[in-house]
């Protein structure tokens, strides 16, 4: 089961610019309000975007996020087997230059260190592997 709250990752914004996410803190995201706020969101996403927009733009929100080489890279195309997240590099795949989004000063401990971005479906994760074109790499995290 894939548990996640991709209701709070905005990181996944860099990456598709179809994600309406006003600013809203619910105090959980099982309270009432939160509840009714998304349902009222929801119905304006369905007024303005097709269904292949609202499946492109989950398919990024729920997608995979690492910082490999001062990158942060989206994969929208990933599994997880036991303790083992696997990045498949598709058309999908995408990444930003950490330098154009952040000044370096708020991010000198990234320098040459790969780090998966943990959500509660990654929580739990030991290795992580990038498979392209069926050849299958470690990852050092």
């Amino acid at each position: 089961k894939n548990i996640r709250y991709n209701e709070i990752n905005r990181l996944c914004t860099l990456f598709n610019s179809n994600l309406l996410m006003p600013d809203f803190f619910p105090c959980s995201l099982s309270c009432i309000n939160a509840r009714n706020f998304s349902i009222k969101i929801q119905s304006i996403i369905n007024k303005i975007y097709s269904s292949n927009q609202i499946q492109e733009t989950k398919k990024y929100s729920n997608a995979a996020l690492m910082i490999l080489s001062e990158k942060l890279y989206c994969f929208p195309s990933f599994r997880i087997e036991h303790n083992s997240l696997f990045l498949i590099v598709d058309e999908h795949t995408q990444y930003i230059n950490l330098i154009d989004i952040l000044d370096r000063k708020y991010w000198p401990e990234l320098t040459n260190k790969n780090q998966l971005i943990k959500f509660k479906n990654t929580e739990t994760i030991d290795k992580v592997y990038i498979e392209s074109k069926s050849i299958i790499e470690e990852v050092k995290i």
